[in-house]
């Protein structure tokens, strides 16, 4: 990821080149893309908190 880059907005605020791989992850893995991020944002939430916060 290049750390000059200014973020946009495209669905979510990241980096032109984070989004990127973010796409191409989702495509080699066959997920939405927004499944990927949902499943990073529950893994952080265990991690910080130490337990796993359900869905609901």
């Amino acid at each position: 990821m290049d750390g000059d880059e200014a973020p946009q907005a495209r669905g979510t605020q990241m980096r032109p080149s984070r989004h990127e791989q973010l796409r191409d992850l989702a495509y080699i893995e066959k997920r939405k893309f927004w499944v990927i991020l949902d499943d990073a944002l529950e893994m952080y939430v265990t991690k910080t908190y130490g337990r796993q916060y359900k869905k609901k």
